[in-house]
C-alpha cells in the first residue's frame, strides 16, 4: 500500500514539474485596421448588390402569376424597408 502511494506521489511530481518548465505565451499585438475613405459608398454598393440578389433568388424559388407578383413584389420591398 505504502509502496503504491510512493510510486503515484513520485509522478504527480514528475507531471507538476514537466509543467513548470513549459514556456509561457508571447503576448499578442492589436491588429491595425485602416478603413479606407470611400468605405460608406461601398457599404451601399454593397447592399444595392445583396438586394438585387435577394430578389433574384427569391424570383427563381417562387412560381409566381403575373397578378400575384404585381401583389407580392411590392409588399416585399416595403418591408425590407422597415427593417
Amino acid at each position: 500500500m505504502k509502496k503504491t502511494c510512493v510510486i503515484l506521489l513520485a509522478g504527480l511530481c514528475l507531471i507538476g514539474w514537466r509543467g513548470a518548465f513549459a514556456q509561457s505565451p508571447a503576448p499578442r499585438q492589436a491588429a491595425s485596421v485602416t478603413v479606407p475613405d470611400n468605405s460608406g459608398e461601398d457599404i451601399k454598393l454593397f447592399r444595392k448588390d445583396v438586394r438585387s440578389l435577394r430578389k433574384q433568388i427569391i424570383a427563381a424559388n417562387l412560381d409566381l402569376s403575373d397578378s400575384e407578383a404585381e401583389k407580392f413584389w411590392p409588399s416585399s420591398t416595403s418591408t425590407r424597408r422597415s427593417w
